[in-house]
């Protein structure tokens, strides 16, 4: 992006250079906060879909007579259990 005015430029150099206020640092701070408590009960939920999804392939994902689907079963219930999904 180019400046051409000379006026905005000098502006937007001084706005950078001073140091951040307080009341700059609170309100990042504030929506730092409301984000994590966001993403903390995006995660919960998640984190519950998948206990019941393990729930689903456990109970019925070995039923099936073919191999690569049997592997499949066996490599996502592993990965689950990394994420510290569990039947319970």
């Amino acid at each position: 992006m180019i400046i051409h005015n000379p006026e905005l430029a000098k502006q937007i150099i001084d706005s950078c250079s001073k140091p951040i206020t307080q009341e700059a640092k609170d309100a990042i701070q504030e929506k730092q906060d409301s984000v994590k408590v966001l993403l903390e009960k995006k995660i919960e939920d998640m984190l519950s879909m998948i206990d019941g999804a393990y729930e689903i392939i456990e109970l019925y994902g070995n039923y099936s007579e073919n191999s690569r689907q049997k592997e499949w079963v066996k490599n996502w219930l592993e990965k689950a259990r990394k994420y510290g999904a569990s039947p319970e």
